[in-house]
């Protein structure tokens, strides 16, 4: 005979997944055998509570175990027996002058014994599932009218619509959090943001969703000052396979600027330019970290690169003439100096003074032009 998962959880036969989730999550943490001292009696209600999750978390073993279920429920109870009369009660039969036909018995055939119980498990099935198949709609309604507002710069419409499909605990909840977090972001409201990533997460089904979520908590701990969580998220983003490129356009930057991890911040850019050639801003910013590494020629050609294809402007000019120093190139780099002074660029006019004099000092590095 099947045991009843549903009542070992606590839930009602019509609970999402979120619910069994949430119920298993307690129910365990409730009767764990450490939390009472190795009970034995503990043990065993910890091992059905596992075995019920087991089954009804998984959709294949919860539709198997719900059609046996109903089948069981299905099947008549065995009467119980008559008790005897009470001991001193006596009672004189009368006598009959005829005798009563026996109760006449309906005997179904197998079909209609079939399709009888096809009829109520059916019946069972979409009482079941009513409920949720309205919460999936009604969130997906929600997210979508959000997404409308959002169209039409209705933003106040717009997160109102959100926060109603996240209320619906539908398909959609996850989705609605992510915009949230975003316009949060957006907005500079970092807090916020962060507690709608966490929202979402707790109802994201699916894998690029979590990904998702984990990348725009990279993105709030590295707007609020904490670059070192912020690379520990976009990794983990990556680890739940997030965009590679996006995960690279986001960690290059953070290496190169704020957490000065240069051989990093140079894998990142190789990376990007490896798969965007023509994007000749990430050319300046690897030859800015190269520049830092040492690997002056290579930095002098990425510089070069950037000149020809996007134009000269006085922060690639005064890399370039900090680079042809460290290669002995003095009057390349004065040239390049004066060329970033004529752009306005006013540490060009220190280095013209200290360098393309007669009396010179030990070069000195920007910490970052940009």
């Amino acid at each position: 005979m099947l045991p009843d998962y549903y009542a070992i959880l606590g839930v009602a036969s019509s609970a999402t997944q979120l619910e069994i989730k949430a119920a298993y999550r307690a129910m365990a943490k409730l009767h764990h055998p450490d939390r009472h001292g190795g009970d034995p009696e503990k043990e065993r209600l910890f091992k059905e509570i596992n075995e019920a999750y087991q089954v009804l978390s998984n959709t294949t073993t919860k539709m198997a175990y719900d059609k046996q279920w109903l089948y069981q429920q299905s099947q008549p109870q065995p009467a119980m027996a008559t008790p005897p009369p009470p001991s001193g009660y006596y009672r004189q039969a009368r006598p009959y002058h005829y005798q009563h036909a026996a109760p006449q018995e309906y005997v179904f055939s197998k079909w209609t014994l079939m399709y009888g119980k096809i009829f109520i498990a059916l019946l069972v099935v979409v009482a079941v599932l009513f409920p949720s198949l309205l919460n999936y709609y009604f969130s997906n309604y929600f997210y979508q009218k959000g997404l409308e507002a959002l169209k039409h710069q209705d933003y106040i419409q717009a997160e109102a619509d959100f926060k109603d499909a996240i209320l619906e605990l539908g398909g959609s909840s996850a989705l609605a959090a992510t915009k949230l977090a975003e316009m949060k972001i957006a907005d500079g409201h970092y807090f916020d943001a962060l507690t709608y990533t966490n929202i979402g997460l707790d109802y994201a089904v699916k894998v690029a969703e979590e990904a998702r979520l984990f990348f725009l908590q990279g993105r709030i701990r590295e707007l609020s000052g904490q670059p070192q969580r912020a690379e520990q998220l976009y990794r983990k983003a990556q680890r739940w396979f997030y965009s590679p490129d996006s995960v690279y356009r986001a960690l290059a930057p953070l290496y190169a600027y704020q957490l000065k991890d240069y051989k990093q911040a140079l894998a990142a850019y190789d990376s990007l330019l490896k798969w965007h050639p023509r994007e000749y801003e990430l050319y300046l910013h690897r030859g800015f970290v190269r520049q830092k590494l040492d690997i002056h020629q290579p930095a002098v050609e990425d510089f070069n690169m950037f000149i020809k294809r996007v134009g000269a402007n006085g922060s690639v000019l005064f890399l370039k003439g900090i680079s042809q120093l460290s290669l002995d190139r003095l009057d390349s780099a004065c040239q390049a100096f004066q060329g970033a002074a004529d752009l306005g660029l006013e540490n060009a006019y220190t280095f013209l003074q200290l360098y393309c004099q007669d009396d010179t000092t030990d070069i000195v590095y920007p910490t970052n032009p940009f």
